[in-house]
């Protein structure tokens, strides 16, 4: 399996085990959904992981953090 691949399950397996746990727990989970923002661009064509920066904007992770702080949700 692909690196982004393994990712996004490791990321539906911890959604999964986050929807038992307190609300209070929620911001400890928070830095995970970042994870589809990363896994999108190691998976665009052509991608070499070795010679491409894996940079993702940070206003683009700050307004993904804040939109699933709102929501409450990873």
């Amino acid at each position: 399996a692909t690196v982004a691949t393994r990712a996004q399950e490791h990321l539906a397996a911890a959604r999964q085990a986050a929807k038992p746990l307190p609300r209070g727990l929620a911001p400890m989970l928070l830095p995970a959904s970042l994870v589809p923002l990363y896994a999108k661009k190691i998976t665009k064509p052509g991608f070499d992981i070795f010679r491409e920066r894996m940079d993702v904007p940070a206003f683009r992770r700050q307004l993904t953090l804040m939109a699933r702080a709102m929501g409450k949700r990873l």
